[in-house]
């Protein structure tokens, strides 16, 4: 039996949902805080404007990762590879970066960051300003 709905005609939770995304402002970011990512391979992850606080990456490859504008505050990078990712604009504060590979990474007008943090990354290959 065929539906007298014009084949052409999109459903209006559609419509409604492409005029709400396409009126000037951008969506919220998602929230994905807590997330357990232990030990993963993602590099060129894209995470730009993320809530990722609390979450634990340690051990993971995100070389090439983009946190731009994400929250990051209390996240776990310990041992993590973050070769050439960008941070730049990320809120770091209480991001335990210990032994992580920061050749590269990009830390460019990010919070939370003490000046011996910045130092140290620095010190290990690491792009970092204010």
């Amino acid at each position: 039996m065929e539906s007298d709905i014009p084949k052409s005609r999109k459903p209006a939770k559609k419509r409604i949902a492409k005029a709400a995304s396409t009126a000037g402002d951008p969506p919220p970011a998602p929230t994905t805080t807590g997330q357990d990512l232990r030990n993963k391979e993602m590099s060129y992850a894209q995470f730009a404007g993320n809530d990722l606080s609390g979450s634990n990456f340690s051990g993971t490859r995100l070389s090439h990762a983009n946190f731009r504008g994400c929250r990051l505050s209390g996240v776990n990078f310990s041992g993590a590879n973050l070769q050439a990712a960008d941070f730049e604009n990320a809120d770091l504060s209480g991001a335990s970066l210990s032994t992580a590979n920061v050749r590269n990474a990009r830390f460019v007008g990010v919070e939370g960051l003490t000046g011996d943090a910045r130092d140290l990354l620095a010190s290990r290959g690491a792009i970092v300003s204010k």
